[in-house]
């Protein structure tokens, strides 16, 4: 599926400078333009786990089952719809289809730690707390005296669950657009992270380095601060964060 994406990505890119028909909607949902056929297969099991809609019970088929006991959306799609970006809601009845980052306190150890909310459950079970997006209107003037309008969002958390840590701070994170992941991949390691350090630009830096799912040491690229080394490992961390899947790789935190 990711494969899919990263190809569709360019084939959006070119045909946007060529002055092209726009872009079909559904077209991050096609298999490409010369993907090999014998790709196609992986596309299309790609495409179905992404639209699956997960669920819970001892009466569920095995390819569908697994969903939480916390989530916050029951498929992929849900969230990177047709492999785009998230969107946040306009009102504070509107469900919350975006990621509630929280910075929670254990009071055994008094030390920190970052949390990502679940806001969904399975029957019986509750979830991490309710939330709502209230939107605040900011007013003011540019140096030159015209006026600005921002928008700022700020999240009403209710009915938190009694076990959950004290939480210090939150924030709000809209999914990104899969597009082009593929690609990104695909770029050798020693290209953007040489060993010696210096790049042929003259650039210097220090790659960040972490454990892919197979224990590998690798250079971090994916994920809202690059701490996942390749789209596998990714692919597994946001189902059991963000839908509570067990993988081979990943239980739910």
């Amino acid at each position: 599926m990711l494969l899919g994406l990263a190809m569709a990505a360019r084939v959006i890119a070119a045909d946007a400078g060529a002055g092209a028909q726009p872009v079909p909607r559904d077209l991050l949902q096609r298999a490409p333009p010369g993907l090999p056929a014998s790709l196609h297969a992986r596309f299309d099991a790609g495409l179905a786990i992404f639209n699956t809609p997960f669920q819970a019970g001892a009466t569920v088929p095995r390819r569908v089952s697994g969903l939480g006991p916390r989530y916050n959306s029951e498929a992929c799609d849900a969230c990177h719809n047709s492999g785009g970006r998230g969107s946040v809601p306009e009102g504070p009845e509107q469900p919350v289809q975006a990621t509630v980052h929280a910075r929670v306190r254990d009071p055994n150890t008094a030390s920190s730690r970052a949390y990502v909310m679940r806001l969904g459950a399975i029957p019986g079970i509750a979830a991490d707390a309710r939330v709502r997006v209230i939107w605040f209107s900011r007013e003011g003037r540019y140096a030159d005296g015209e006026p600005y309008t921002l928008r700022e969002p700020r999240l009403e958390l209710s009915m938190p669950r009694a076990d959950l840590m004290e939480i210090e701070a939150t924030s709000l994170r809209i999914p990104t657009s899969l597009a082009g992941l593929g690609l990104l991949q695909a770029i050798p390691q020693t290209s953007l992270c040489p060993a010696t350090g210096h790049n042929t630009d003259g650039l210097t830096g220090r790659c960040a380095l972490v454990r892919d799912v197979h224990g590998r040491l690798r250079m971090g690229r994916f994920g809202w601060k690059a701490t996942q080394a390749d789209v596998e490992s990714q692919t597994a961390d946001a189902l059991a964060t963000e839908m509570g899947i067990v993988t081979r790789w990943h239980a739910p935190p």
